[in-house]
């Protein structure tokens, strides 16, 4: 009877090995595909959404012009309101730039290709010029815009246009969520080498657990993600971006009483 050759045993046993080896790269190259097939699905339908939020957003401005619009044209507004339909058209004109520079805005940050023309300007004057433009559409949702600035002098070396939009997409969430509401107090005031303005108003208020969270891109309060509040989720996120490449942040903070606090902090000289 032939005696089994020593090599034999060790052979089965290193093909054991290759193919338990292959098995093990076979499965994980199915779970890595899976994966990825799962996450392109979401990215696509994330891209899905936001395409759809974004036209959402752009015809309800875009509908207001041209029927306001056509019932100037038409001769349908009498001379004495026709004040006012062209204060309502600057209005509408005001929303759809404001949602068209977000955009962009969001573009060039994931490009890598936002640039900031950072010039000393007084910084009383920028906060002003976000709430003059904020205003009027506060106002025509019957809500009230009180300025507490106390700046006069403070500087800061700081892109203005992009502050002013920063500002802007702040005040514009809290028209979308408080309106209804009392309205909006914006106070600014200066805190060391910082420039602090705080953003209040009488709304809902967010949950502790999602001050954070909001800040996220095309990320909405869990109130309002099957809500009737129309939005894109990019406002909070794009502020913060601007701020933070200013060397400050945005924070949403526990606000004294009801309602959501936002605070922008800026430094008064250039972030090194």
């Amino acid at each position: 009877m032939p005696e089994p050759v020593a090599g034999s045993a060790e052979g089965v046993l290193a093909l054991g090995v290759v193919a338990s080896a292959l098995a093990l790269c076979f499965v994980a190259a199915l779970i890595a595909n899976h994966r990825f097939v799962r996450a392109e699905r979401a990215a696509m339908r994330a891209r899905s959404e936001f395409l759809q939020s974004v036209t959402h957003e752009l015809k309800t401005p875009l509908a207001s012009i041209r029927l306001l619009a056509e019932r100037l044209e038409h001769g349908r507004v009498g001379p004495d309101r026709q004040l006012e339909y062209f204060g309502l058209l600057a209005d509408e004109a005001t929303r759809l730039s404001v949602l068209i520079e977000n955009v962009l805005d969001l573009g060039r940050i994931e490009r890598g290709e936002r640039a900031y023309d950072r010039r000393t300007c007084g910084v009383a004057e920028v906060v002003h010029e976000a709430i003059d433009v904020f205003r009027p559409l506060a106002q025509r949702d019957g809500m009230r815009v009180r300025a507490e600035v106390e700046l006069d002098g403070i500087e800061a070396k700081i892109d203005r246009g992009a502050i002013v939009q920063a500002l802007l997409n702040v005040l514009e969430n809290a028209r979308k969520y408080a309106a209804g509401s009392e309205g909006v107090v914006v106070r600014a005031t200066r805190s060391g080498d910082d420039v602090v303005i705080d953003v209040r108003d009488f709304g809902p208020g967010v949950p502790a657990d999602e001050r954070e969270a909001i800040f996220e891109r095309f990320r909405r309060g869990a109130r309002q993600q099957h809500g009737n509040v129309a939005g894109v989720g990019l406002g909070l996120h794009l502020a913060r971006s601007i701020v933070r490449a200013h060397g400050g942040d945005v924070v949403c903070v526990e606000p004294e009483g009801e309602g959501a606090e936002f605070r922008i902090r800026l430094p008064q000289r250039e972030a090194s």
